[in-house]
């Protein structure tokens, strides 16, 4: 127990004092709204919710577990060629604990989206975000070095630790960010084949919130920016498209770079006159967490379902220290997608307006 208390207290101190990095997952493409509040609303669909669950640092005797969930949706798309309204949000949990100790942080932010179509496939997105989150512990049950009597620990020994009479601490944050698309559609009778670029930068913790635990040392959460670009790129007269991504964070004095790949294959086209069937494929993807870990990804798409796999496989020298055990991870996400030619036509045409025959050539969206 008490050597759980001491190792505990290093992941205590971590989550203090490294405060310049926040949680993350490495489905990155899973978790939209944590790369960027300019995601909001800005997919192919109407609405998406997302779970995602990671576990990590689990060979210790505190694991530290984050679960998110997310919902994101638009408004106007319908009804306007110019531009359209992205609105969402999430609430995370990430948790260490072990016998009576414990760090939890709780956040939740919420972000609206503005959408303008710049040219035919050009779109520009801009959005800020707002929430609240809470850092909470249950200090007076920590051990210190200082405690130590030679033989145990003793809780009346003084731990000269200057900590207020507070086990937790809310935050008031700020998020913002931008995102250019470009997106060209040759579309066929059966399946789109799809050229696309997206290109963002964000900003986190704007206000950079401070969470004060101890009386001379409040710690000020660091700003992170986030810098993004994905693809997809389908092979003509193919089943096959490369997804390329590349994530640089930078946060305080950590940095972080992720970069890879998913190749998609379709099994089952999609039906795009009536939207009755849509396709299903599946991903497999390698990334790399430069300077940390190989991770590779599995993903399935079933109509408008996806669920993900990954594993952390840790390279650097942390490899001693979690004992060769990764970063466990799944999600699963649903969306309302735009998945059909009548429904499209009638999205341009306007609510009221009576849409045309779908051809097998149709370039609009």
């Amino acid at each position: 127990m008490y050597t759980r208390k001491i190792i505990f207290k290093l992941f205590f101190l971590c989550s203090i004092s490294l405060l310049a990095q926040d949680v993350h997952f490495s489905q990155l493409n899973q978790s939209e709204l944590l790369i960027n509040p300019a995601n909001a609303g800005f997919f192919d669909g109407y609405s998406r919710a997302t779970l995602n669950y990671r576990t990590q640092w689990s060979a210790g005797s505190a694991p530290y577990q984050t679960i998110m969930a997310a919902f994101d949706a638009n408004a106007g798309i319908k009804k306007s060629r110019a531009a359209f309204i992205g609105f969402g949000g999430y609430i995370y949990q990430d948790k260490a604990s072990t016998g009576n100790t414990s760090w939890k942080t709780l956040n939740a932010d919420f972000m609206t989206n503005v959408v303008l179509n710049i040219t035919k496939s050009a779109k520009l997105s801009g959005a800020i975000g707002a929430g609240i989150g809470q850092s909470s512990t249950n200090n007076p049950n920590y051990s210190w070095g200082v405690q130590y009597d030679g033989s145990q620990f003793n809780s009346s020994i003084p731990n000269n630790e200057n900590f207020i009479n507070r086990t937790n601490f809310t935050w008031f944050d700020l998020s913002s960010g931008v995102n250019l698309d470009i997106d060209k559609i040759t579309q066929q009778f059966t399946h789109n084949n799809r050229f696309h670029l997206r290109f963002g930068i964000a900003g986190y913790h704007l206000n950079a919130p401070k969470l004060v635990f101890a009386t001379n040392d409040p710690q000020v959460i660091a700003r992170r920016w986030v810098l993004s670009g994905q693809g997809r790129f389908d092979i003509k007269e193919s089943p096959v498209s490369i997804l390329p991504s590349l994530i640089y964070m930078m946060q305080g004095t950590s940095k972080q770079l992720n970069l890879g790949t998913f190749i998609r294959y379709r099994f089952k086209d999609e039906s795009k006159t009536t939207g009755l069937k849509n396709e299903t494929a599946i991903h497999i993807g390698l990334y790399y967490r430069v300077g940390d870990a190989i991770i590779p990804q599995f993903m399935l798409e079933y109509k408008s379902i996806m669920f993900g796999f990954s594993y952390d496989e840790t390279v650097s020298n942390y490899k001693q220290a979690n004992r060769g055990l990764g970063a466990f991870e799944v999600s699963l996400k649903w969306t309302n997608l735009r998945n059909s030619l009548f429904k499209q036509r009638r999205e341009f045409a306007g609510a009221n307006s009576k849409a045309a025959p779908p051809t097998s050539n149709a370039k609009d969206r």
